[in-house]
């Protein structure tokens, strides 16, 4: 077999490669609340969760590595059930912080360093959380971050939250930015039209 052959086929790979890499880079959607991640590289969405009823909210997908590793970053989007009455974003910050605050009087984690910043969802405020903690039944006291962008969609809270060991998220932490600030949802007309909208600005605002 000559050699220009074995490099034709060599070639012939790549672009196989590439081009079936490109065809796996569509968004992941969640249709059912008008909600999508952008699809990097090197990101799976966990199959296993789905969202059994929208209107009673909780864990619409899940973002993971394809490394296989404990503590691997993940990324997490989740939806409050329908209310009563509309929710307001300071009703959603302040139950993230209290959940928190709830497992360290617990014993369960132990906080190292929290920061709280508004930050832009398109037309709406939202505000952007990070915790750094050590859980209490890990014997290596490993560190752990917590970010988590908070906002308000059509009166419900929505949570998109990054976690992971520090060590394996710092090198992540751009394209987990990337993946959160890439995020489309989906915008309701008067007339019931929607389309979609980019909607994340992780810059720091005032208050």
């Amino acid at each position: 077999m000559g050699r220009r052959y074995l490099v034709a086929l060599a070639l012939l790979s790549i672009v196989a490669c590439r081009r079936a890499q490109n065809q796996d880079s569509s968004p992941f959607t969640a249709p059912e609340i008008g909600f999508s991640l952008p699809h990097l590289p090197g990101w799976l969405r966990d199959p296993a969760v789905k969202l059994e009823d929208p209107a009673k909210g909780g864990l619409v997908m899940r973002l993971t590595r394809e490394e296989r590793v404990p503590g691997m970053p993940r990324i997490d989007v989740i939806i409050d059930p329908v209310p009563v009455k509309p929710t307001f974003l300071e009703d959603v910050l302040s139950r993230a912080l209290r959940d928190m605050a709830d497992y360290e009087q617990r014993g369960d984690i132990d906080i190292q360093a929290l920061d709280r910043k508004p930050i832009r969802v398109g037309p709406r405020r939202g505000f952007r959380v990070t915790h750094s903690y050590v859980v209490a039944s890990d014997e290596d006291r490993a560190m752990v971050t917590q970010t988590s962008a908070l906002f308000v969609l059509d009166g419900r809270g929505i949570t998109v939250t990054a976690t992971g060991r520090a060590e394996l998220y710092t090198p992540l932490a751009e394209e987990i930015d990337q993946i959160v600030s890439g995020m489309n949802v989906a915008l309701t007309g008067p007339q019931g039209t929607s389309g979609l909208t980019k909607p994340v600005d992780l810059t720091p605002r005032p208050n």
